[in-house]
């Protein structure tokens, strides 16, 4: 009879322990189904939310923006047919600039072929001030704007074009972007009607843009730079692709080229690491080809969601509690052999294979544990054998890693050897990678007896594969040097190159530059990296920031131009990747090109190598040494006298 009795409670036990299982089951079931059918409504609100929004600020944009292009485009017609002459275009500027508040100045720009032909003709700028209109002449020697892209992509396309983001020092310090019409006259271009607007009517109205309560928008331009942004640090100084760079959220690159593609897009940024919990709404703003973003938190869009979780959890709780009782008396009856079996893990974890598993046959359960005690038992001893010959393998392949290393150091040229027998020159270049290979370049060599090149560049991402791309680059630099007459032709044939044949999509920031030996002319070209830098010989350091063209890799039919500087004797050409401005310190401030400037206008009596070991040390005194994130580079030549 007492057997029948337990064998009654044990049954009794298992079928109430089964039917508690099932009933919680069925009722995690219908709090997910409710939970994601919620949430999907909630997110499809969020997103109409979002598209409204969007939209609305896009239109007000636009209509900006389509009053500017009609107003420019009539007054191109105007003075390409005539009809509005010298003697009337004051007047009728004022009358424009006063009638289109966005609008702060209007300017006219021909070629010098057309104005050589018409002394009557002058290029000039209109203004405001003080509400009379104000006319400044410009020439293409003052300006130089025949190559300034407001001016050079019209001309050339025959078409009109809208700017990226600039300063025009005859208006004012502020940001703004230009729109450029074609005059033509006889189906010949003579020249351009430009008219210029200022950011900040882009950004007041993207600024109001609020979306639940911590939401906010963001305008980029064609080419990824942000205009709009909470973070002030990144208008006009950062990129969408640079900024992805900074962050290490390959992700964010990829939004970024759907953006400037023109593309619209509704997406959690489940990808991203920093910002895996916000959504992004995008679309473009097709009259200048930038592009309008909202992005919002997830948290927000469910917080009533949360109120019901928070009551079903509850629940929840309170049935696990009930849960938990129930578990504790069934483990009681199973805590004894348990313990024998904890023994035996012991000393199988302490490396005692071969000990004697127990095989206890009062309860089903361990039965069931020892035997996969016993399983376990002898799958370690695989394991362990296995282990031995893995630790082979990975100390083979960090072998290797550290001959990869050894062989991108012997690539870089040495400073022992570099270009020590030209007496014209004295270089010096350092390259520190943040791990074992790193992905910078620099190089400095003679083309012929005359001309010296050089070149820094920084590859997208890190590792085995931004090693093997610089190494690629550098190889093709030098090869392509000697049969190129500039630098525009390097850079356009290292781009070909990339776009052929790089499939990892690492895009590559470079300057590279030809220096004449004899008449100390420089000309270079900046493909979206960093600054250059000249340090005179009067501790004046001027800074060239522009860029000609974007990072090389991304667009086969880049438009790609160059400068050209004078340098004097004793003049120094500082070249540097973005791991020196870049560097940050533990309190997550960037070392910056403030700083940097500073540090070359205070050297005294400086050599190429104390510059370079002077930046390095004090952007290491910045950031502590355990925090170099980023690979650092820097190269710096001194034109000590012409080659005779």
């Amino acid at each position: 009879m007492q057997f029948l009795s337990k064998v009654k409670q044990t049954f009794a036990f298992q079928l109430v322990f089964f039917i508690f299982i099932l009933t919680l089951l069925i009722f995690m079931l219908m709090y997910a189904v409710n939970t994601y059918m919620t949430r999907k409504i909630m997110v499809q609100n969020a997103e109409q939310i979002a598209r409204n929004l969007s939209w609305e600020s896009i239109n007000k944009i636009e209509g900006i923006l389509s009053g500017i292009e009609e107003l420019t485009s009539t007054t191109a017609r105007l003075i390409g047919s005539g009809v509005l002459n010298e003697a009337a275009q004051p007047s009728y500027f004022s009358d424009l600039i006063k009638q289109k508040d966005e609008i702060m100045a209007v300017t006219i720009a021909f070629l010098p072929d057309y104005l050589s032909r018409n002394s009557n003709k002058r290029s000039c700028i209109f203004t405001l001030n003080q509400n009379e209109c104000v006319q400044t002449d410009i020439t293409p020697q003052a300006r130089d704007y025949l190559i300034e892209d407001w001016f050079l992509i019209p001309v050339s396309k025959k078409t009109d074009y809208w700017s990226e983001p600039w300063i025009d020092k005859n208006i004012g310090t502020f940001p703004i972007t230009s729109y450029s019409v074609p005059i033509f006259r006889n189906n010949q271009v003579i020249g351009i009607v430009r008219a210029d607007i200022s950011l900040e009517v882009l950004q007041q109205i993207v600024s109001t843009v609020k979306l639940l309560k911590t939401g906010y928008a963001i305008l980029i331009t064609g080419n990824g730079t942000f205009v709009t942004h909470p973070a002030d640090s990144l208008i006009l100084n950062y990129t969408i692709f640079s900024y992805a760079k900074q962050v290490n959220e390959p992700f964010l690159y990829d939004i970024g080229r759907e953006m400037v593609q023109g593309k619209s897009s509704f997406i959690r940024l489940q990808k991203s690491q920093k910002f895996s919990q916000r959504w992004l709404y995008f679309a473009p703003v097709s009259l200048n080809k930038w592009s309008f973003g909202v992005i919002f938190p997830d948290n927000e869009i469910m917080a009533d969601l949360r109120k019901v979780n928070l009551i079903f959890s509850a629940i929840l709780g309170f049935g696990l509690i009930i849960l938990l009782a129930l578990i504790y008396t069934r483990i009681r009856t199973i805590f004894k052999p348990l313990r024998t079996l904890v023994n035996v893990a012991n000393k199988i974890g302490s490396g005692d294979f071969n000990v004697k598993v127990p095989d206890p046959k009062l309860n089903n359960e361990v039965s069931l544990l020892s035997d996969s005690f016993s399983k376990m038992q002898s799958e370690l001893k695989t394991y362990m054998d296995n282990l031995v010959k893995t630790t082979v393998e990975k100390d083979k392949i960090s072998a290797e890693i550290r001959f990869a290393a050894q062989i991108q150091q012997r690539i870089i040229p040495s400073n022992k050897n570099l270009l020590t027998d030209v007496n014209e020159v004295s270089v010096f270049g350092i390259l520190e990678a943040a791990d074992e290979i790193g992905g910078d370049l620099y190089d400095a060599f003679m083309i012929d007896e005359r001309r010296l090149c050089f070149a820094i560049a920084d590859v997208f991402g890190k590792g085995i594969v931004a090693s093997m791309l610089m190494t690629m680059v550098q190889t093709l630099i030098r090869s392509q040097a000697k049969y190129s007459q500039t630098a525009v032709d390097i850079i356009r044939e290292v781009n070909a190159y990339l776009c052929e044949n790089n499939k990892q999509s690492n895009f590559i920031t470079m300057i590279v530059g030809i220096l004449d030996l004899k008449t100390g002319i420089v000309e270079f070209c900046n493909a979206g990296h960093t600054p250059i830098y000249i340090r005179k010989s009067d501790q004046q350091c001027i800074r060239y920031g522009d860029t000609h063209c974007t990072a090389l890799g991304m667009f086969e039919d880049l438009e790609i131009v160059s400068s050209t500087l004078q340098l004097d004797m004793q003049d120094f050409i500082i070249l540097f990747t973005d791991g020196i401005t870049e560097a940050m310190s533990d309190k997550e401030a960037f070392f910056g090109y403030q700083r940097l400037e500073e540090l070359i206008c205070s050297l005294q009596n400086p050599t190429p190598e104390g510059i370079v070991k002077t930046i390095l040390n004090d952007v290491r005194s910045f950031t502590g040494q355990e925090n170099q994130t980023d690979d650092l580079s820097i190269l710096v030549i001194r034109f000590n006298h012409p080659k005779s």
